[in-house]
């Protein structure tokens, strides 16, 4: 088929290699595989979980929407059953490094994006939650990622932390992998 549910074990080890994650991470988040565009694919979900939408990540690590979804959020099986602090972090790589270390995350479209689906998922989430931010250019990851905080906090009516990995770090991914090597 040119769409696969699930990427083969080659191109997941492949995948796991280029961004120093697990290959059990990327079958986490559901990592599939495109032979009619020959790239990586994420599913993405509304605040229900149900799949809105696909997101492609070619060997350049250029990343694109498949067209007629929607934006949503990086949702690894089993995200809520824990009471370990909750990473928000930006993106499915980034998820995905998390989840290589241990560490309990979902991922959220970009920047400042993902409201409305994190409003709805988290409402009954009782764990500490963490609003991880990139480090982008002239501060956008940051400043993307503490409205979003701030504007969950005050909808959720409690508090959430925000972290950014050390600014010689892009992103919490390059942060976490260099630092378990």
């Amino acid at each position: 088929s040119s769409f696969e549910l699930q990427a083969d074990d080659t191109r997941l080890e492949q995948l796991a290699c280029h961004l120093s994650v697990t290959v059990e991470s990327l079958l986490s988040i559901g990592t599939g595989w495109c032979d009619r565009e020959s790239c990586w694919t994420f599913p993405e979900r509304n605040g229900k979980q149900e799949i809105c939408g696909i997101v492609r990540r070619f060997r350049n690590d250029q990343k694109y929407a498949f067209k007629g979804g929607h934006r949503g959020l990086t949702l690894p099986p089993g995200w809520d059953k824990s009471d370990d602090p909750l990473h928000i972090c930006e993106g499915a790589s980034d998820v995905a490094a998390a989840i290589s270390v241990g560490r309990r995350a979902i991922g959220r479209p970009g920047l400042k994006s993902g409201f409305n689906d994190l409003a709805i998922l988290l409402k009954d989430q009782q764990a500490e939650i963490i609003m991880v931010a990139d480090n982008d250019t002239e501060g956008a990851g940051r400043d993307g990622a503490e409205k979003l905080a701030h504007r969950l906090s005050n909808f959720l009516k409690r508090p959430i932390k925000l972290m950014a990995p050390p600014k010689r770090y892009n992103d919490l991914r390059e942060f976490l992998t260099e630092k378990t090597l």
